[in-house]
């Protein structure tokens, strides 16, 4: 029989080859953070292998890395809880249903999408028509609610039917996404599905974390995945 500490981790594979929206029931808080906690001690040394393996096979590193050359409190703040937060609202808050999830969610992919037809440093530069391309998002957001209230009974079939196809989706989603941290040539394009690997997997461990523990907790697992290689990155202890 499996202790409780591996028991976590065979939940996660097979929800990882069969996903399902039960949740977790009668958990207390302390044994969610303990779960998630355990998750995040495998996963982070896993991805973080798995990612110097890919930019050793590719020749290839993120921009985010070269971006971060000193400790900046407000680099910090921007990204170790700003960007978890918008990119745990549009990848995984949607993996469980609700009008006003999948709506926040559709408002900040719409903003990503909207993004990358002005010229901008990142998806969170303030210049070139900001309020316009935040406006813009938000109507998409709310489009998509309207559209949820209307057509609410076929929304709610459709993750009754499909959700694991709903749990890939985001989860790849999320994951070449991030193709966008690499300089854009064809070769990176080709590479796509090496190069984001990485975040597939930790994308699989928090869309796991997100539906049998709660968004908070799949928000506190990103918050530190990212918390510890600006860490070591700013500080330059690597």
């Amino acid at each position: 029989m499996p202790n409780a500490r591996t028991s976590v981790f065979i939940e996660l594979l097979r929800f990882i080859y069969k996903p399902n929206k039960n949740r977790e029931q009668d958990s207390s808080i302390y044994r969610k953070m303990y779960r998630t906690v355990l998750l995040f001690i495998v996963s982070f040394p896993l991805t973080l292998i798995l990612t110097i393996i890919v930019a050793y096979i590719t020749n290839r590193s993120s921009k985010v890395h070269e971006s971060i050359d000193n400790y900046n409190f407000s680099l910090f703040i921007l990204t170790c809880l700003i960007i978890p937060l918008v990119e745990e609202v549009a990848f995984r808050l949607p993996i469980c249903y609700s009008k006003i999830n999948l709506s926040l969610s559709i408002s900040v992919l719409s903003f990503y999408t909207i993004n990358y037809f002005f010229t901008l440093k990142d998806h969170f530069d303030t210049e070139n028509y900001f309020f316009l391309r935040i406006a813009s998002a938000i109507l998409f957001g709310i489009t998509c609610y309207l559209l949820c209230v209307k057509y609410s009974n076929s929304f709610v079939k459709l993750y009754e039917n499909y959700f694991n196809v709903i749990f890939y989706f985001f989860s790849i989603l999320f994951a070449v996404m991030h193709i966008s941290n690499y300089e854009f040539t064809l070769n990176t394009l080709l590479l796509t599905p090496i190069i984001t690997f990485p975040k597939l997997v930790s994308s699989f461990v928090g869309g796991f974390v997100r539906v049998k523990y709660g968004f908070l907790y799949c928000l506190f697992l990103h918050s530190f995945h990212n918390i510890i290689p600006f860490l070591i990155i700013s500080t330059k202890i690597l």
